[in-house]
């Protein structure tokens, strides 16, 4: 991935998200967060996008909807999920989406960016 890479984020707990964005950006991608899938919706800002990582337990639109709504307006860019509750079935449900990563909070940041590298580079 380039410098100029747009990593889109969302999760709703502020802290989380702000480590995550600054995380991604001390790398040198840009980074645009969101608290809600809905609030990334209403911004018309995925399409440039090269990679997403979307938290499970959204309020409202989960991620795995978010990702669905995403799908069918076209968007294919590849996307990791993270959470903070890993229960039975949730993992399997994110490979069959075909999540480029599942990540349980907390996770390596380390980890997340060789993922996020390997995944967007392919693509």
């Amino acid at each position: 991935m380039s410098p100029t890479s747009l990593i889109i984020l969302v999760e709703d707990d502020a802290s989380m998200s702000l480590a995550i964005k600054r995380l991604l950006e001390a790398v040198g991608w840009k980074t645009m967060a969101f608290l809600s899938g809905e609030a990334l919706l209403e911004s018309g800002g995925a399409p440039e996008a090269h990679g997403f990582i979307f938290d499970v337990n959204l309020p409202g639109l989960d991620g795995f909807a978010l990702r669905e709504k995403l799908v069918g307006k076209g968007i294919v860019a590849p996307f990791i999920f993270i959470t903070g509750q890993d229960r039975p079935g949730v993992r399997a449900q994110a490979e069959r989406a075909g999540a480029a990563g599942y990540f349980v909070k907390p996770f390596s940041g380390a980890h997340l960016i060789d993922t996020l590298k390997q995944t967007c580079a392919a693509a």
